[in-house]
């Protein structure tokens, strides 16, 4: 096997962002891809199985005793803010790791003092929770707040028991939806786990599910300004 192997999911502009990459990454033990580096744009990197050490430094060659290491396991997802020094390591010495990868661009003129910092979220504990009045539909808030490149991202966990679902509507923002558990229809499909869904913004979308089993997944809101190139 490869020491590192990407799959790319999707890869190109939206009516929100310049850009927005999806893939999955595939690290074998005690891989580390590359040396830290930088880039312009934000990313989430969301474990799927195995442990990855997360990596921060203060600049491309720092030794290892400038290093800050946390640990990110599945039920666990990674905000990395743009411009950061930082790097990655299959932290299991016995097993790879795997993790999906969100990475975006824009271009936006915020006037905001914080921005959302580079973070650890454990979606299994969040913030808030909602849910219909049925309660077959609840939703838990992971995290929420402005960065460099959208005037909102948010992050929360649904988790859909048999017949729930909500139908057709159309959000102005792009959402990408990370089913985790169970088989739901969406977008006139059947979609089972593990999947990665997109909506684009301004287009309808609805969710149910039709299965007999409880069906849990993430949806990230990627809330932009205008189209890219129009501002």
């Amino acid at each position: 096997d490869k020491p590192w192997t990407i799959y790319t999911i999707f890869d190109g502009p939206t009516t929100q962002l310049e850009r927005l990459d999806c893939h999955l990454s595939v690290l074998q033990p005690g891989v580390t891809p590359h040396r830290p580096h930088q880039h312009v744009e934000e990313e989430l990197l969301i474990p799927l199985s195995g442990a990855l050490a997360v990596i921060r430094a203060s600049r491309a060659d720092a030794d290892a005793s400038e290093l800050t290491i946390e640990r990110a396991v599945p039920g666990q997802i990674v905000y990395r803010a743009p411009n950061e020094f930082h790097t990655i390591r299959a932290e299991d010495p016995d097993h790879s790791a795997s993790y999906l990868v969100f990475k975006w661009r824009n271009t936006l003129s915020l006037k905001q003092e914080t921005f959302l910092r580079s973070s650890i979220f454990d979606f299994k504990s969040p913030k808030a929770t909602t849910a219909d009045t049925s309660a077959k539909w609840v939703r838990q808030v992971v995290f929420e707040g402005p960065t460099p490149h959208l005037a909102k991202l948010h992050c929360h966990l649904s988790t859909l028991k048999p017949g729930g679902g909500y139908d057709p509507h159309a959000d102005s923002y792009d959402v990408a939806l990370i089913l985790l558990t169970g088989v739901v229809e969406t977008l006139g499909r059947q979609v089972r786990s593990p999947a990665v869904v997109f909506y684009s913004a301004n287009r309808p979308h609805g969710i149910r599910n039709m299965g007999t089993a409880t069906a849990k997944y993430l949806v990230v809101e990627f809330h932009g300004s205008t189209r890219a190139g129009e501002r």
